[in-house]
């Protein structure tokens, strides 16, 4: 009877180890599709980013161009001011 008690204490214990043997695998699956999804996630996150920072640079890029315009134009418009008196004269 004690041999017997101690191979069916033996097979409960076998069958407890190999539920949570599944279990581990179960959450080892888990986390590697987790995983996965992060990576995915930080992929499509570094895009965006790098997107992001064309954009930025364009947008400096633009700023300057416009800026400079701008500065031109002042100049033009002083020396159109410049070139007629008040009654909209030219003298040439």
């Amino acid at each position: 009877i004690i041999t017997q008690t101690a191979q069916l204490t033996q097979v409960e214990m076998q069958e407890e180890n190999k539920k949570t043997m599944q279990e581990v695998a179960s959450a080892m699956k888990s986390n590697k599709e987790t995983n996965e999804s992060l990576k995915d996630f930080q992929g499509a996150l570094k895009d965006t980013m790098e997107n992001l920072n064309k954009g930025m640079d364009d947008s400096l890029k633009a700023n300057n161009a416009l800026r400079e315009v701008t500065a031109l134009n002042s100049v033009s418009m002083i020396g159109k001011i410049a070139e007629t008196d008040v009654s909209g004269a030219n003298f040439d």
